[in-house]
């Protein structure tokens, strides 16, 4: 084998392990993404909640 011919395949092999990376890296990103999303959603749930219970509340107090 020539010293071109594996310097192209050791290079095509960092490529591919590079390749691999970044998309080990995006999958991450996209997981990390979902879970900030989730959390955004719990917590506008609990503060409707807390909206209605304030409201309600307050319904309360000024039949008093």
């Amino acid at each position: 084998m020539r010293f071109e011919d594996s310097a192209v395949k050791l290079k095509s092999s960092r490529n591919r392990r590079e390749r691999g990376l970044e998309i080990v890296k995006a999958m991450a990103a996209i997981e990390d993404t979902r879970e900030k999303i989730k959390t955004a959603k719990i917590r506008l749930v609990a503060a409707r909640k807390m909206k209605e219970a304030a409201r309600a509340a307050e319904a309360v107090a000024s039949r008093d």
